[in-house]
């Protein structure tokens, strides 16, 4: 087993190990379990790096995600706000990895309800990417489809359309519609046309 009390030059391969454990109980439903890991990784790192490194604000998304996960919200964004404050101190604002951040706390603000703050995190997610890799990229749509949801819940379905459909355009080009993920999106869109009564 992993031991944060190993050797000096094996540290950062202890940390890697105690986080990857982490994840892994978080993906058996074994919260607590996880929670010591990610907790344990995050040590490491910052007794190794300092409290502003890359990786730790990796340890800290990772940990952030769980809490969101377990719906601790308040515990969640603050992770994620500190994890955001360290990538952009060190990236610089326009980042894919800060991009993914912005996406996490959009989709935490859409689950509580704080939809201004949902929509101003998921609209510069998709600014910042759309920037970096280029309007067609495909790691623009799960952006697309979060941003989507998130004006159906919203109830202003035109719009929820449009993004959607940005999404199905994206995904023909870049892998077809055969796919599952493909589907539910074509899916997704037979439900809010139904919505809107455009059968």
């Amino acid at each position: 087993a992993a031991d944060e009390r190993g050797p000096a030059p094996n540290d950062t391969a202890v940390a890697r190990d105690l986080n990857n454990l982490g994840e892994i109980y978080r993906g058996l439903g074994r919260y607590k379990d996880a929670e010591v890991y990610l907790v344990r990784s995050l040590k490491v790192r910052e007794r190794i790096f300092g409290k502003t490194d890359l990786s730790v604000a990796h340890s800290l998304k990772n940990l952030a995600g769980l809490y969101k996960e377990l719906d601790q919200y308040a515990q969640a964004e603050s992770l994620y706000n500190c994890a955001l404050s360290i990538r952009k101190q060190l990236l610089g604002p326009r980042d894919t990895e800060i991009a993914e951040l912005l996406n996490d706390l959009g989709l935490l603000y859409s689950e509580t309800s704080r939809f201004a703050k949902a929509e101003s995190c998921l609209t510069h997610a998709l600014s910042i990417k759309e920037k970096v890799l280029g309007k067609d990229d495909p790691a623009v749509v799960p952006t697309l489809t979060n941003l989507s949801a998130l004006f159906y819940d919203l109830g202003n379905y035109p719009r929820a359309e449009t993004f959607l459909r940005r999404a199905i355009r994206l995904c023909e080009k870049n892998r077809g519609l055969d796919s599952p993920f493909a589907l539910t999106l074509l899916n997704d869109l037979g439900v809010i046309c139904n919505t809107q009564g455009d059968y």
